[in-house]
């Protein structure tokens, strides 16, 4: 109704006192800005127009077809409303109305047309209205019905549409109202309408309708109208309305609908008007309006219900008008708890029971409750338990919070402590190792070798072995060669024994007690301390040249333990 509404204003703005302008031959011009023109049996568009016409009233005439020249005429680059409607025309060329570049309202109604060319109003860039109701209308399959991308209503009813193809709409992305009403449509193609993201207004009432898909409204988060009455729907996918958060306005009425699922309306939190009427609904969830808080007309009439529980109803805090007449209600408390309800919140209800004779009035109403024991209503009692969970809800959310975030804390505090140990003995090690590293290049460098570059730790370790085995091999032979001597001096043993000097063979072995050397037993090299002063001798015999290169020929001299020190000769030849 808004669209018409803003016709008549701009019919009203554009009626003033008339004047002595001239109007074309046989219409009337009841201001200069208009020119009626209406069932004069004309064939063709007249010729004279003044220069300040606006509204072009040629509608109940004779005109069979629109060429590229019938708007050829004096001064119609003016005319922004152009009424052609209870013609006969049945062709509009490409262009027929190329010379009226102001043209916003084109009315078309009621005409013989069956097809229309693509870009049969593609130079009018400021058309928005169009109408094309009361056609017999053919819709392409394989291109776009009309490219007028500054189309913002167009009225399609009876034109005895069956199907929409995808592309139907394809270039008309800022259309806002869309009338498809008393058609032939038995389904919709999910596509159809994704264009039509700008969509506000959508009538689909009078068609034959018997079930939607869940995307068929998914692009029209816009829509504030949505009129679905008349129609053969049984059922409502639970998805069908998730979109249209901004609807308004919903008419399901004279369906055969049975039952409504619980989260159909949930989304629609800006309806005000529903209507349900004359479906065959018997029950209703009492949560099933529990998201509608705008809610101000709820229209339950001509249903199958027997009974209307108050919990249904009771927390709709603007609901003004609620209909439930032409049902089964039974004459009882629950009726009365309803009417009850109404006067203490000022809600209009009409409705009627099954008993004869009873007339729906406080007085009656009165007396239904005193007979019957009628106590207070249930909603009451709904409302007070409503506000105790609401009340404690929060609180029980508060606590687990707390104590989620508490573990939490617990949680990053005991990592914390782990990491931190973890850490502190890895910098310790590696202050170690560091350590160790520096002393073994300081040591190499005082006995005048550079330090091998890039030494792996395999080859370390491998020449410390090697270290260790040369150091128990001497040891063995020292033993050995003892013993020899030992056996062939037996014949000077009469004589007095001279005390031997004890000998420090290394820096290990000056940690040893003073005992003579024959006596004194040779610990293996394994057993040595292994400290860092031992790890780094041993690191840096393992690239000295006695070990690398040992004596070619048996007859060079052997040192008996470690490498002799500065000064001292301790190798027996």
């Amino acid at each position: 109704m808004a669209i018409y509404d803003l016709l008549v204003l701009c019919v009203i703005s554009v009626t003033v006192v008339g004047s002595d302008a001239p109007c074309p031959n046989g219409c009337s011009c009841p201001s200069e800005y208009r020119a009626d023109c209406c069932n004069l049996s004309l064939y063709e568009i007249p010729k004279q127009l003044s220069v300040a016409t606006r509204f072009l009233n040629i509608s109940g005439n004779k005109l069979s077809s629109l060429k590229r020249n019938s708007f050829n005429v004096h001064n119609a680059e003016s005319i922004k409303i152009l009424d052609l409607s209870d013609n006969k025309i049945s062709v509009i060329d490409s262009g027929a109305l190329r010379h009226v570049t102001s043209l916003i309202f084109l009315y078309l109604s009621r005409n013989e047309i069956v097809s229309l060319e693509q870009n049969a109003f593609t130079v009018n860039n400021r058309l928005e209205f169009l109408k094309l109701d009361n056609n017999m209308l053919e819709l392409p399959a394989d291109r776009p019905f009309l490219n007028i991308p500054s189309l913002k209503s167009l009225d399609l009813k009876f034109c005895s549409i069956s199907a929409l193809p995808e592309k139907t709409f394809i270039r008309l992305k800022n259309l806002e109202e869309l009338r498809l009403s008393h058609n032939q449509l038995q389904a919709l193609n999910p596509k159809v309408f994704l264009p039509l993201k700008l969509l506000k207004h959508l009538y689909l009432s009078r068609n034959l309708l018997r079930d939607l898909h869940n995307d068929t409204f998914a692009s029209m988060q816009n829509l504030e109208t949505l009129d679905l009455s008349q129609n053969q729907l049984q059922s409502l996918s639970i998805h069908l309305f998730s979109s249209l958060e901004k609807v308004e306005y919903l008419d399901l009425s004279e369906n055969r609908l049975k039952t409504l699922d619980l989260e159909i309306f949930s989304r629609m939190s800006k309806l005000q008007n529903l209507n349900l009427r004359k479906n065959i609904l018997n029950s209703i969830h009492e949560k099933q309006f529990s998201t509608l808080n705008r809610l101000t007309v709820l229209d339950l009439s001509g249903n199958n219900f027997e009974d209307i529980h108050l919990k249904v109803i009771c927390h709709l805090s603007n609901l003004t008008y609620l209909k439930v007449s032409d049902n089964r209600l039974a004459c009882n408390c629950a009726l009365w708890e309803l009417w009850k309800w109404s006067k203490e919140n000022e809600v209009v209800v009409l409705s009627s029971c099954e008993e004869p004779d009873f007339e729906f009035s406080s007085k009656n109403f009165e007396f239904l409750g005193t007979n019957n024991s009628c106590n207070a209503t249930m909603c009451d009692l709904e409302i007070e338990t409503e506000y105790t969970e609401r009340l404690m809800t929060p609180m029980y959310v508060y606590v687990v919070t707390c104590l989620g975030i508490l573990l939490v804390i617990i949680a990053c505090g005991v990592t914390s402590f782990v990491v931190l140990r973890h850490y502190k003995e890895f910098f310790k090690r590696r202050n170690i190792r560091v350590s160790a590293a520096e002393y073994s290049a300081n040591t190499i460098n005082y006995i005048g070798r550079p330090p091998e570059d890039y030494m792996t730790h395999h080859e370390t370790s491998q020449r410390q072995r090697q270290l260790q085995e040369e150091l128990h091999r001497q040891h063995q032979e020292t033993l050995l060669r003892r013993r020899v001597e030992r056996a062939m001096s037996s014949s000077a043993r009469s004589l007095p024994r001279v005390e031997h000097k004890t000998l420090r063979h290394s820096y290990h072995e000056s940690r040893l007690p003073s005992i003579a050397d024959d006596e004194r037993e040779w610990f293996n090299a394994d057993t040595l301390p292994a400290n860092n002063r031992t790890s780094v001798f041993l690191a840096s015999m393992s690239s000295h040249p006695a070990v690398r290169d040992p004596p070619s020929t048996p007859m060079e001299k052997k040192c008996l333990s470690e490498p002799k020190l500065k000064g001292q000769n301790y190798c027996s030849y």
